[in-house]
Order: C-alpha cells, then structure tokens, then sequence
C-alpha cells in the first residue's frame, strides 16, 4: 500500500505514515559506502551496497536495482549464473584483510575457505586499475 493518491495535508499524510502498513515510498532508499584499500591508498568504489535482504542476496548483480558493486556474507561460495559479464570478486578475512582474489567468468561457480564469510562482488578491472592483492586491508564507510 502506497500513500499517494488525491492532495491529503501533510498532517494526514504524517499519520498515515506512522501506520506501519503504510510506508513513505522512500523507506527503502539505501546508502552506498565508499570501498577503499588502504594498504595501496586507492578507491574500489563509491557505490558499494551491502545485500541485507534474501532477495539481494540470490539476485545479487542480476537485481537491475543492485548497484554494481555488492557486498554480503555467505559461506557456501558463489556463482555467476545468468550474468552477461565477468566480475572481480575479493574475499576478507575479520579484519577486512584480502584473502582471495578472483576475476569470475559468467556461468562460474568459486568455492573458497568457509571460514572467510565476507565477499565483494565489483565490475571487471576494478582489481587490476586499483592493484588490490592477497593481504591488503580495506575499509568501507
């Protein structure tokens, strides 16, 4: 349920959102973070999303809405079903340090340490133009 419709005054219209079946349509805008490696002081990206939700999380990059660069916390791997294009993928370690670095063909499945549940998903090059390797330490705001 949406709360538009004919002009309501706005003291109607702040009631109705206070209903919780009637939510402002802007509830789910997302803040992007910001991806830097510290270790080589350059910039991965300025739109990464966490996937919080269940359907963020299967869709991933498929999701038109996800922005390109996704971040999210799994421990069964990851594919590459259905995209049109090669991703960059990082995985870290607790304490954002870069255990893996993979560049994944579409129609790919990566399987990696289970005990390393942070992955991030960004556009092809991202590796190679911001020079990230094993070991570098990242931040994300």
């Amino acid at each position: 349920m949406h709360c538009d419709g004919p002009k309501l005054s706005n003291n109607l219209i702040k009631i109705l959102q206070t209903n919780t079946r009637c939510k402002p349509q802007n509830t789910y805008n997302y803040k992007y973070m910001t991806l830097k490696n510290i270790t080589k002081k350059t910039l991965l990206s300025t739109n990464l999303k966490e996937a919080r939700s269940t359907t963020d999380k299967i869709l991933g990059l498929l999701r038109k809405s996800n922005p390109r660069s996704l971040m999210f916390k799994t421990r069964f791997g990851i594919h590459t079903f259905l995209l049109k294009s090669a991703i960059d993928v990082l995985i870290l370690d607790s304490q954002n340090k870069v255990v893996s670095v993979k560049s994944l063909k579409p129609n790919r499945i990566f399987i990696y340490n289970p005990m390393h549940s942070l992955v991030i998903e960004l556009p092809t090059g991202t590796i190679q133009k911001s020079k990230t390797q094993k070991g570098d330490k990242l931040t994300f705001k």
